[in-house]
């Protein structure tokens, strides 16, 4: 049985057909967008983990430490680092975090004396957010079970390294690679210390975008407000008026001494135990006897601040 369709009602049934195929393409749309917006905020997710750290070295152990790295800016007062132990599993010391982290020069480092972390065989590490929830739980030398503190009946995660006694001072154990979260990194070793910030050959990038170092600060233009120069300093008595003073001295030095009178070069000095120009450029000057005499009343009448040119 045929169904006569009027050319009104083909027209109005083929506008129905067209919004609705407009209504599912603008919601499959949105649904597309929702997902890649859920997708970069789980791939941008501020993510905390331990970054470096050193505990056995030739001869004494020394300048031990445990430094927690970051991806983004983070406050992490309230967490904690807990060191245990791996012959019984058991925790020996607990240190509460304070401060904001921020790569990739603002880790935070908590630092030991000598043998404030065991020397394995095997011994762990545990990182502990505010809420007492294991964030992470590393071992060197080995692995084993925790069987107290907030990591009880976790298993610990050997990070396949490890130091010795014949290990350099100055070094560490530390994460390298490139990448936005703690499993984009691999552990090295036998890598000089970069406390506080991000390791050598270490790159946090998230979606792609590095953090950027910090910028370099502009440097302390220099001041000429109330520059004494050395006639000034010295005056003409058989004493200095400046005495026990803190001034700032437009320097000259003396390269020579003739019958009437003084050579001078017109540079900065520091006249303490040695001359030397600002800057990288150095100088070693013959004084005569009456200059070195000189030199060396004002550096015992005179305190200095700054030097100036």
């Amino acid at each position: 049985m045929k169904i006569m369709r009027s050319p009104t009602q083909i027209i109005t049934l083929l506008s129905t057909l067209t919004l609705l195929v407009k209504n599912v393409e603008s919601h499959t749309n949105k649904l597309i967008e929702q997902r890649e917006l859920l997708g970069s905020a789980a791939s941008t997710t501020t993510s905390v983990w331990i970054n470096e750290f050193h505990y056995d070295n030739i001869g004494s152990d020394t300048g031990e430490f445990i430094e927690v790295g970051c991806n983004s800016t983070i406050d992490l007062t309230g967490y904690k680092v807990v060191r245990y132990n791996g012959n019984n599993g058991a925790s020996y010391g607990t240190d509460i975090l304070s401060g904001v982290c921020a790569p990739p020069s603002q880790f935070i480092v908590i630092d030991y004396p000598s043998n404030g972390l065991q020397n394995g065989a095997p011994d762990g590490i545990a990182l502990v957010d505010a809420t007492d929830q294991v964030i992470e739980f590393i071992s060197y030398e080995g692995s084993f079970v925790a069987t107290d503190g907030a990591a009880v009946g976790l298993t610990s995660v050997d990070i396949g390294i490890s130091e010795t006694s014949s290990t350099d001072i100055g070094t560490s154990l530390q994460l390298t690679g490139t990448g936005c979260n703690k499993s984009d990194f691999t552990w090295n070793k036998d890598v000089s210390e970069t406390k506080l910030s991000t390791n050598q050959g270490q790159t946090i990038s998230c979606d792609g975008n590095v953090v950027p170092p910090p910028p370099t600060p502009s440097p302390t233009p220099l001041s000429f407000t109330n520059c004494k120069s050395i006639q000034d300093i010295q005056g003409s008595g058989s004493s200095s008026n400046f005495v026990g003073q803190s001034i700032d001295f437009c320097g000259v030095f003396v390269t020579s001494v003739v019958y009437n009178g003084f050579f001078i070069k017109k540079w900065c000095l520091v006249m303490k135990h040695k001359l030397r120009l600002l800057g990288s450029l150095y100088m070693i000057l013959r004084l005569s006897r009456i200059a070195l005499q000189k030199a060396m009343k004002l550096t015992s009448l005179v305190k200095y601040q700054n030097i100036m040119v």
